[in-house]
């Protein structure tokens, strides 16, 4: 089903058989609420393990995990330097000029994105750290109603009739029910809050209006390449 490391270690052997022991109970005294089974394999499928990889290794959270944005700069500006002090010994003219602008711009741009990047990074990792408490309070919680459960049905198969078992078991069952979903809907609410995706957006749209700054080296006019020290088919003078 997708689930991630983090999640399938922390699940109790047959717990999705499990699980059905607790639908059963719910169908067959017409407890309200949702089944418990569909409902938990749906929120399975959330992998923390991948928000954070992609938080620590891709955005960058800052520390140890700069990310690679942030490795990305530390290792372009001399090199990008580098190259616009070989390619100035050979190229002039406006459209060397808009390559130099656009490869500094880029060098310079990059340093500035980083705390943008790990912002983001930063987000995904509260969201991920937000999924497994989740989880550990669904566990929780489930684990008393699988208990409940198999209670319920032992009566059941030992003395028939639905009365036998009504009472304190059934609602404990209601109130595991209730918990598991209230629980997921907080979770939800808090991956979707406005504030939340708000921070995202504006973050994205600073590094989006950041990279538009850049000057973009097709703004230039036709490329000056001196005929007689570097026409397109020639050796390169400088070598």
């Amino acid at each position: 089903m997708g689930i991630g490391n983090w999640l399938q270690n922390k699940l109790p052997p047959e717990f999705w058989q499990k699980l059905d022991e607790i639908d059963f109970v719910k169908r067959r005294f017409g407890i309200p609420g949702p089944e418990l089974r569909p409902l938990l394999e749906q929120f399975s499928l959330i992998d923390s393990d991948a928000l954070r990889q992609a938080a620590e290794f891709g955005w960058g959270v800052g520390g140890d995990q700069a990310g690679i944005p942030a490795s990305t700069a530390t290792e372009m500006h001399p090199a990008v330097q580098k190259v616009i002090g070989t390619v100035a010994e050979r190229w002039h003219g406006e459209a060397f000029d808009r390559f130099s602008s656009t490869a500094s711009g880029m060098a310079e741009l990059l340093p500035k994105l980083t705390a943008p990047c790990q912002e983001i990074g930063q987000q995904l990792v509260a969201i991920a750290d937000a999924f497994e408490m989740s989880w550990i309070e669904i566990l929780g919680w489930t684990a008393t109603g699988i208990a409940v459960a198999a209670t319920v049905i032992t009566i059941i198969d030992i003395v028939p009739g639905d009365e036998i078992a009504a009472g304190g078991a059934l609602a404990i069952i209601a109130a595991v029910l209730g918990a598991v979903s209230t629980i997921i809907s907080v979770y939800v609410t808090f991956v979707g809050s406005n504030s939340r995706f708000s921070s995202l957006e504006e973050l994205i749209t600073t590094i989006e209006d950041q990279l538009a700054t850049v000057p973009r080296v097709d703004d230039a006019a036709t490329p000056a390449l001196p005929a007689d020290k570097w026409a397109r088919d020639s050796a390169d003078p400088v070598s």
